[in-house]
């Protein structure tokens, strides 16, 4: 995340457990307690880490806070079929790409 911020990206990041520890390291990141609170606005979302909160987010309801709906799952945790059905076009790392028609 910081090295995003670095490039110049407007970063905020969500972690269920290590937001202080995070905060600690990387004082000018943004910080969200809620995970649809790190998602307002976003262009693309990141799914960095394998946290069981994630895999339980409503991609429905994220669609409406982000300003794009473009998510790359790192971590070949989240059902991205569930995602694109939700209007998300997803990448995943090391993960063939399936696509879901529009209706």
């Amino acid at each position: 995340a910081a090295a995003i911020q670095l490039e110049g990206a407007r970063v905020r990041v969500h972690d269920p457990e290590a937001l202080d520890n995070a905060r600690a390291v990387f004082p000018t990141l943004d910080y969200a307690r809620e995970p649809g609170k790190a998602c307002e606005r976003a262009d693309v979302v990141l799914h960095l880490t394998e946290w069981s909160d994630y895999s339980t987010l409503d991609p429905v309801t994220l669609v409406g806070v982000v300003r794009h709906a473009r998510l790359i799952d790192a971590r070949n945790t989240l059902d991205a079929r569930r995602w694109q059905a939700a209007g998300w076009t997803t990448r995943a790392l090391g993960r063939a790409q399936h696509i879901i028609p529009a209706a």
